[in-house]
């Protein structure tokens, strides 16, 4: 007993610890997700900002450059070289309305410089790039859009769309958009926020402090996903989104400031521990009280059970715990009464096993039918022999089968032979006057059941059915059903009065005996103590009309009995 109040005490602290241990973790994982659900919400929301002001300018220019195509004003332009102002106006009026300024180029289908809104320097810088734009795909009334590299410093996003006239060609028109003005609006976002293509050329940015090299583009380490390092070992996280035609939205976030959450880390993890460190002495406490009460109550339900153990079944075991041992108790007392009674019914069915053959004889191979068979084989020598030599070695089978002191059951072929044999005789004694129909289903011959079983049935219906009746019929059923055997005996004879058949069915259901009805109180009364519940014997009659017997019980097999 020590030893288990020693491994229930170990078994609870090292519950204990793990108990602990596992808060101790969610705790730190709590924080740590505090801080990545911080820096993910501060990145969409400023993803959301720019991707709205985005939209709104991709809309524009694709809108713009929808009517464009088409417009009679740079259609004009081109091929008549009048209309300046025209197409001033039209540029302005879209200029106007945009969120983000841009200018304007207009070529021809050779990509001559027709029209310009930059100043002559930029236009020849612009005008070099511009050759290295692809038009091939604008013939099929598209548009494009693509990223220049102007110069070292400079990055910018083409929207480009072919002029078409009757569904032919006749130039281009290009919109320049202004990068200061996007940089100014995305400026305002907290995170360090930049818009480049897939190569890193950047087409706007809030901070130069990721960019190197003498083109300036983003370093390729910030291009992909994940928590990093920057030029002074700090921590950030890079977050990226592709956006519209080939455009990425690259977000850098600083995690420097997680530096100056460790004091407050640690001092949460010194008082947790602290608490946890309480919360440990405590629960050893309460432990141990614990294990002791369930120790007291272990050695108080060992010492009870020792009475029973000791051949005692009428001792009962008396705990006022409250708790699962007085439960346990209960069911111990609940159990030995159990065993008290089937040591009680396995004393009455040995008493009974010792006494069943002596009952069967005088219950159903009583004298009257070997003395009637006698006779019947005796006036049978004389008028034919043959037969009376057959009916002698069927009433020999018969009390063979009778006297035989073997097993309590046998296969329900056997039962249907040794039925069968008495039959016979039966039969040569009444003739015509007697009918017997056994209608027994494959399924069963296989079936253990108990030994003489049906004939005191059939000599039952025999004995009661002939009174004051020239012919009887008896109809024997057997069959499977579910996990049971039932057995089904019918007679025509003149039943039983209403009655006489309760006070039988009562003496059935209380297993007394009645002297003019032995045969029925034998078998039910064997069928219950070797079956139990898994057992039925019903009676049921009709004065004038016949009787019927039903027996249920539990399909038993066996290769051999």
């Amino acid at each position: 007993m020590q030893q288990f109040k020693e491994n229930l005490q170990e078994d609870l602290r090292k519950f204990t610890n793990r108990i602990l241990i596992a808060f101790f973790v969610l705790f730190t994982i709590m924080i740590l997700l505090v801080d990545v659900f911080s820096v993910s919400r501060s990145v969409d929301e400023s993803s959301f900002q720019v991707k709205g002001v985005l939209n709104n300018i991709f809309d524009q220019y694709e809108d713009t450059l929808e009517v464009t195509r088409r417009n009679e004003n740079y259609l004009n332009y081109l091929k008549t070289g009048q209309g300046e102002d025209c197409v001033y106006q039209t540029y302005y009026s879209f200029n106007s309305k945009a969120d983000v300024k841009a200018d304007l180029l207009l070529t021809d289908v050779h990509k001559q410089l027709q029209f310009s809104t930059f100043n002559i320097e930029d236009e020849k810088m612009y005008m070099d790039k511009y050759a290295y734009l692809d038009t091939d795909s604008l013939r099929n009334n598209r548009y494009t859009t693509r990223v220049l590299r102007i110069s070292k410093n400079t990055t910018c996003l083409v929207f480009t769309s072919g002029l078409f006239e009757d569904e032919q060609l006749v130039g281009y028109v290009s919109y320049f958009y202004n990068r200061d003005a996007l940089n100014n609006i995305i400026s305002s976002t907290y995170n360090k926020t930049a818009i480049v293509d897939g190569f890193g050329n950047v087409l706007a940015s809030n901070s130069v402090e990721f960019q190197s090299g003498s083109l300036h583009r983003i370093q390729d380490q910030y291009l992909k996903e994940g928590i990093k390092k920057d030029g002074d070992n700090n921590l950030i996280y890079v977050d990226n989104d592709t956006y519209r035609r080939g455009a990425m939205l690259l977000h850098i976030v600083s995690l420097a400031h997680l530096n100056g959450y460790v004091s407050s880390y640690v001092l949460g993890i010194v008082l947790f521990t602290c608490f946890s460190g309480l919360t440990w002495w405590i629960l050893r406490k309460q432990n141990r009280l614990l294990v002791e009460n369930r120790v007291q109550s272990i050695e108080m339900l060992m010492a009870e059970l020792e009475v029973i153990k000791a051949g005692d079944l009428n001792h009962r075991i008396v705990m006022h715990s409250g708790d699962e041992f007085e439960n346990l108790a209960n069911d111990i007392n609940d159990m030995v009464v159990a065993i008290q009674t089937i040591a009680s019914q396995n004393s009455e069915l040995h008493y009974n096993r010792k006494m069943s053959e002596i009952k069967q004889l005088e219950a159903q191979l009583n004298p009257h039918f070997i003395y009637n068979t006698l006779e019947t084989i005796r006036y049978t020598i004389e008028s034919d022999p043959a037969m009376a030599s057959a009916l002698i070695i069927k009433l020999t089978k018969i009390l063979r089968y009778s006297i035989n002191h073997g097993a309590d059951e046998v296969h329900l072929e056997e039962e249907i032979d040794f039925v069968n044999q008495y039959l016979d005789i039966m039969k040569y004694r009444y003739k015509e006057r007697l009918t017997v129909n056994l209608m027994i289903d494959d399924a069963v011959t296989d079936v253990l059941v108990p030994k003489l079983l049906i004939q005191p049935l059939v000599e039952n219906s025999i004995k009661y059915g002939y009174e004051k009746k020239d012919q009887l019929k008896i109809d024997v059923f057997v069959y499977s059903k579910l996990d049971y055997v039932f057995i089904e005996v019918h007679d025509n004879g003149l039943g039983i009065e209403p009655d006489r058949l309760v006070q039988i069915q009562v003496n059935l259901a209380k297993q007394a005996n009645a002297n003019s009805q032995f045969g029925l109180y034998n078998i039910n009364r064997r069928l219950l103590l070797m079956y139990g519940l898994d057992s039925q014997l019903d009676i049921m009659s009709e004065n004038q009309v016949g009787t019927s017997i039903l027996i249920k019980i539990k399909q038993k097999r066996s290769s051999h009995v």
